[in-house]
């Protein structure tokens, strides 16, 4: 399996992360991810997970408990990332909400890895599209490439790791 979405499934994603900053009229980085989230009404919690769980968000309207479905959709991050790896896993948990939100699951949890080749490992993929579309938008990520910035300077620019750098220059070179 790629690690890539088919490129349709690319195309929406993309048209998906426009709306979501359209809608909201925000952009990263000029805003942060926490403008996105409190735009979006979801709460954030960065949580002590004792295995390689990055990410947790939890969908209280496919909840039976009728108290928990009139709750805020909540994400929770490993207080034990790196910042960087909790931005990603963040902006990765919104596009789960985004992409994944009407697939009738309270909860998904997303670890380092995942070696199925089925429909959760393709939403992994798609919410990893997802986050590095939003946080390394195309046109200023090409602009500052262009412009003489480093991988490394990416990296700093967009608070992201320099595999994502990587793998997002990757992704626009296809």
């Amino acid at each position: 399996m790629s690690w890539l979405p088919e490129q349709e499934r690319q195309e929406e994603i993309e048209k998906e992360v426009l709306n979501l900053s359209s809608n909201l009229g925000l952009s990263y980085p000029d805003n942060s991810l926490k403008d996105f989230i409190d735009g979006m009404g979801i709460e954030v919690f960065n949580v002590d997970f004792q295995d390689n769980t990055s990410g947790v968000i939890f969908f209280p309207e496919f909840e039976e408990d009728k108290k928990l479905k009139k709750q805020k959709p909540k994400i929770f991050l490993n207080a034990n990332d790196s910042v960087v790896r909790r931005t990603f896993s963040l902006a990765h948990e919104i596009g789960h909400y985004v992409l994944h939100k009407n697939e009738k699951v309270a909860y998904r949890v997303d670890r380092y890895s995942y070696e199925k080749d089925d429909k959760e490992a393709m939403q992994e993929t798609e919410a990893n599209f997802f986050a590095a579309t939003l946080l390394m938008p195309k046109v200023r990520f090409v602009s500052l490439l262009e412009s003489g910035y480093s991988l490394d300077m990416l990296a700093d620019y967009f608070a992201v790791s320099r595999l994502a750098i990587e793998n997002r220059l990757v992704c626009l070179e296809k």
